[in-house]
């Protein structure tokens, strides 16, 4: 198959090809060998959409890799049903708006969770953003479920939680969350070694909340208003010298998404984690930051 292909076709293919190698091999840190894995598949479309590529010039590199798969006699990844809903699913983002907001990946979550100390208005508040913060994060949690908005059925509530003492991890009991089709999902959430841990933070929160049922995240005794926990997210930025622009509520769990792509973690996982319908997960990563070395945070002190 390979000699009856016309010289600039041939050079073509091998070319798309060598780019998703590299693609592999270089930001996602994984051996290229074939067969490439859905999973590898989908996040390269991923990065190729976050490069700005159209939906046609896609299908082009992908067919460069579907050659390389069919001449060794190998499943192809890229005509399989998931990437072909994706493809499809991409050309009817691509008509709307590109998506220009930017991850909080893990690195600038601790500048943050750090940086609170300072910027924090109170011990109270500082305790209160750091849990939420961490949350965010690391539940890929959505801005109806910790904030004050218009749909106050998503907001979760002290009683959504299930946390002990002692415990090094904790349940979020969704009861109603956007999209969430009748299921009541259950998520756990799991210590970490660093000032991000949001077990860490949710039990010095829960100490000093008042204690009343309701909202989970309360300030004067109300859910907290999104302009105030905004206007906090970007003093943090702005004290870690980090420009606020295209940063916002959304931007905890594009770069939870995003960290996650990175670790390979299995894409079902992420979808479980996030409460995603389908792949909808993928417009969430943001493979060019994947790499992006860690800032110089300012001190505290």
């Amino acid at each position: 198959m390979e000699h009856a292909l016309a010289p600039s076709t041939r050079k073509m293919y091998q070319a798309n090809y060598q780019k998703c190698k590299d693609f592999i091999e270089m930001t996602l840190h994984q051996t290229s060998i074939l067969p490439f894995t859905a999973e590898q598949i989908h996040l390269y479309v991923a990065y190729l959409h976050s490069m700005k590529y159209k939906h046609s010039t896609i299908v082009s590199h992908l067919s460069g890799i579907s050659h390389y798969h069919k001449i060794n006699q190998l499943q192809d990844p890229t005509t399989i049903y998931p990437t072909v809903k994706l493809l499809a699913g991409l050309r009817n983002l691509q008509a709307a708006s590109p998506d220009q907001r930017l991850p909080i990946t893990k690195t600038i979550l601790i500048g943050l969770t750090t940086v609170l100390t300072a910027c924090a208005p109170s011990s109270y508040e500082e305790k209160m953003y750091k849990s939420m913060f961490t949350l965010m994060y690391y539940g890929c949690l959505r801005a109806s479920e910790v904030l004050l908005t218009d749909t106050p059925q998503h907001n979760l509530t002290i009683d959504n939680i299930d946390i002990h003492p002692e415990a090094q991890t904790f349940l979020i009991n969704f009861t109603s969350f956007k999209h969430h089709f009748q299921k009541q999902p259950t998520i756990q959430v799991a210590s970490t070694d660093g000032p991000d841990c949001p077990v860490k933070a949710l039990k010095a929160y829960i100490n000093i909340r008042p204690n009343v049922s309701g909202p989970l995240y309360i300030h004067h005794n109300r859910p907290v208003q999104r302009k105030l926990f905004v206007k906090t997210l970007q003093d943090c930025l702005r004290y870690l010298n980090i420009p606020t622009t295209n940063y916002n509520i959304h931007s905890f769990p594009i770069g939870r998404t995003t960290d996650m792509a990175q670790q390979s973690i299995p894409h079902d996982a992420i979808q479980q984690i996030g409460r995603w319908k389908s792949n909808a997960y993928l417009k969430y990563i943001r493979p060019q930051h994947i790499s992006a070395q860690p800032a110089a945070f300012p001190s505290t002190s």
